[in-house]
């Protein structure tokens, strides 16, 4: 089950119609990471985009919208 947040600040589910178009964006350097997280993330009915810095991720980010970003902090 995966909850995503509403305008509205409201945890929902979404429905099997709905997971089709709700967006990922994986930001990871390692490439075996990435394609853990896209293998998973595409079984669950995401589109997958990924990037392999943040500057790639902040330019990606300022011309298109993410439902959920998942990325490493070190």
């Amino acid at each position: 089950m995966h909850l995503r947040v509403t305008q509205e600040r409201q945890l929902t589910t979404p429905s099997a119609d709905d997971r089709s178009r709700l967006q990922a964006l994986i930001i990871e350097d390692e490439e075996p990471i990435r394609e853990l997280l896209r293998l998973h993330l595409s079984v669950a009915g995401f589109e997958v985009c990924e990037c392999q810095d943040g500057h790639t991720a902040i330019a990606r980010l300022r011309s298109e919208r993410f439902d959920i970003i998942l990325l490493d902090l070190m």
